[in-house]
């Protein structure tokens, strides 16, 4: 496998002491959404006076297999908070609905289009793994598997987290992305089978 970077999660909460301002952040955080199949890369394609705005054209790259990390501290605090990681597929048609087929959009429609299919409990992408996170351990997902016919435009992953303590430090990230090398299959297919119980399915 070749590494590649690739979009994800990249958030934490430090421990703390209890304020009524670290109360407020504690619950406006529960669901946290982000795109996982692509670079982060963005063509020059107009203007970016116009900011979050601006329609540029975007470069949508595939890869292979993902790892996501969380670090929940489990053996330090007395309780932590329910963990769920979903992964949803956003069909082409449905992306075309919302956003550019030829991948011009700003980061505005963007994140417009995530907040809609957030509102609508993600009906309009098919659902294609769950795990509850319940260990500090590096997990993967093995999106080649998910798009092998080729369905899906990109990918979502979505956190969701029940109550979270105010005194509760956590630490989950998940940018590193690798791509099959030419004849590496075999390789990679002995590799999961070895470690299928951290793949997220």
């Amino acid at each position: 496998m070749k590494i590649k970077n690739a979009d994800g999660f990249g958030i934490g909460m430090p421990y703390r002491e209890y304020s009524e301002e670290l109360q407020k952040q504690v619950e406006e955080f529960n669901c946290t959404v982000t795109e996982v199949f692509s670079d982060p890369e963005t063509i020059e394609d107009g203007n970016r006076d116009g900011g979050n705005d601006a329609i540029l054209l975007h470069e949508i790259s595939a890869i292979d297999v993902l790892a996501i990390s969380f670090a929940i501290y489990e053996d330090f605090f007395d309780t932590i908070p329910d963990i769920k990681l979903s992964i949803y597929g956003i069909p082409h048609e449905v992306w075309n609905r919302y956003l550019s087929e030829d991948d011009r959009y700003s980061s505005n429609q963007k994140l417009n289009t995530w907040a809609t299919f957030k509102d609508n409990n993600y009906s309009e992408c098919d659902l294609l793994a769950a795990r509850q996170i319940e260990t500090t351990d590096l997990y993967y997902i093995d999106y080649a598997e998910f798009n092998k016919d080729n369905r899906y435009k990109q990918f979502l992953m979505v956190l969701e987290m029940g109550h979270i303590p105010c005194e509760y430090s956590f630490y989950i990230t998940g940018n590193m992305g690798y791509v099959m090398d030419e004849g590496g299959e075999s390789a990679y297919a002995a590799w999961k089978e070895a470690n299928k119980n951290k793949f997220i399915e």
